[in-house]
């Protein structure tokens, strides 16, 4: 049996792996790490929010967009709940809304559902096994996902039942404290039975309508019945011999990872690491202009997975909670996104996003096939707006021939934002550099992403979990 695994949490790992052994396949083995995540990883990831992915069966690439949508309808600033917070990421802080009033229409079910229906082998009541005993029995707080928590504490506690879930004594838990979440076990087992209707339509889907309708959010019954996941060619680039293919729109991320990497020259006369700057600087000043005026834009992605497995089908999967509402359905544990309350997503400012509309994303998943090295690589990453930066600089070192996955996942990165370049610790600053005002880390960051990836390398398959967001991996040749 072979397969490659890599995600944000061991037990992610864990659940695609035993879905694999238990005769599933990649789309089986996806399904069932995304449901975990939604457990293990509930700052990042979760029933409440959307996500993207590409996917390959047999010779056939798709693209899946799953991400949020707007509100058909938008009631009045002043009739929504909607409230501020500020938080501090250490060094800057970004504000953000949550409330009932920041939420948007969640695809992550309705996804999981589309991969189902796509190729895979076992039944989603077996795929949601994994998540449904950590939901049910309890796991231990992972130290990033604790780190992250802190950061959210005050959206995640602004609710009597997120402080029942996440807190002890009027203290948010700390890293090995046990997470239970039992009503979502309760959930995902009826979700599981009934299927996508089951949150999309029904009691639950007249719960959300409804705590919106009498405590100040958009949603309706109609915006959460008429959600449905877009499958479609994705978007595909050639360059010396690397083919990279990811979603495309709405996810502008493809677009900057294809300028990047037609900027970069990899030969050996000229310095990776000096092309790549070049690329970087001349992409990051074209960027603003792809995001027309109007668009609802997303520059996150919290949270990703790869999975491919013995028949070198794969999945690579990029999916986000926001920061959370603070809203968590009746019944469920579920955590509603609050995408509507990241400016980054809203260029006229708060409340101009457009109603029933996919909103945009930087989200970039990624499959890449370089037929001279007779590698596949599946990859994605964390990171906000400096998504497809991250990966060129993964994809192009792997590319190089210089180093191997493991090599260019913990390399050094750079990142140009606009004023300075941003440096990990042993990055070879090349002569083009000049006086450009240059800011060195100490050490490695989640700043600079967390690019999990899995490859299959001349017939041998390896992953390499990120450890900058706590990457985790399984393989077997």
């Amino acid at each position: 049996m072979k397969y490659a695994i890599s995600c944000g949490h061991q037990l992610t790992a864990q659940a695609a792996e035993n879905v694999l052994r238990a005769g599933g396949n990649a789309f089986d083995a996806a399904i069932a790490a995304f449901a975990c995540s939604w457990v293990v990883e509930p700052c990042m990831s979760g029933p409440g929010g959307g996500g993207f992915a590409v996917v390959k069966r047999g010779s056939q690439f798709f693209a899946l967009d799953f991400f949020t949508q707007t509100p058909k309808h938008k009631k009045s600033a002043d009739d929504i709940d909607f409230r501020a917070v500020n938080v501090d990421f250490g060094g800057t802080t970004e504000l953000f809304h949550f409330g009932l009033g920041s939420m948007a229409v969640p695809g992550a079910i309705d996804g999981a559902f589309a991969l189902h229906k796509m190729g895979a082998r076992l039944p989603m009541r077996e795929l949601f096994n994994p998540a449904i005993v950590h939901a049910e029995l309890g796991h231990a707080l992972s130290p990033f996902q604790q780190y992250d928590m802190e950061l959210l504490q005050d959206i995640i506690g602004s609710s009597d039942h997120g402080r029942e879930l996440f807190f002890a004594h009027d203290k948010l838990k700390n890293a090995g404290d046990e997470i239970r979440l039992p009503a979502l076990a309760d959930f995902l087992d009826y979700l599981g039975r009934e299927g996508r209707k089951a949150f999309y339509e029904g009691e639950v889907a007249n719960r959300i309508a409804e705590a919106c309708r009498s405590h100040g959010g958009h949603l309706t019954t109609e915006d959460l019945k008429n959600y449905s996941t877009s499958i479609r060619n994705p978007d595909q680039f050639v360059k010396d011999g690397l083919t990279v293919i990811s979603t495309g729109l709405p996810s502008v991320g493809s677009k900057i990872l294809n300028a990047i990497i037609h900027r970069t020259n990899i030969s050996t006369e000229y310095q990776i690491e000096a092309t790549l700057m070049e690329a970087m600087t001349a992409v990051h000043g074209m960027k603003s202009s792809w995001f027309e005026p109007g668009w609802n834009i997303k520059e996150g992605g919290t949270s990703h997975i790869n999975i491919i497995d013995g028949d070198g089908d794969a999945v690579s999967l990029s999916m986000s909670l926001g920061e959370g509402s603070g809203y968590f359905v009746e019944g469920t544990d579920i955590h509603m996104n609050n995408m509507l309350g990241e400016a980054a997503l809203l260029p006229g400012g708060w409340h101009s996003w457009i109603p029933d509309a996919r909103l945009k994303s930087m989200m970039t998943p990624v499959l890449a096939l370089d037929a001279g090295r007779d590698t596949m690589i599946a990859t994605g990453s964390g990171g906000a707006a400096r998504i497809p930066f991250m990966i060129a600089q993964v994809l192009m070192h792997l590319h190089s021939g210089e180093m191997d996955l493991y090599q260019s996942v913990e390399a050094p990165r750079v990142h140009w934002d606009g004023s300075h370049w941003q440096a990990e610790p042993g990055y070879r600053v090349p002569a083009i550099s000049g006086q450009q005002l240059w800011n060195h880390w100490p050490e490695k960051n989640l700043y600079f992403g967390g690019v999990h990836s899995s490859a299959i390398l001349r017939g041998e398959y390896s992953a390499c979990g990120d450890d900058r967001r706590e990457g985790a991996t399984a393989f077997c040749n």
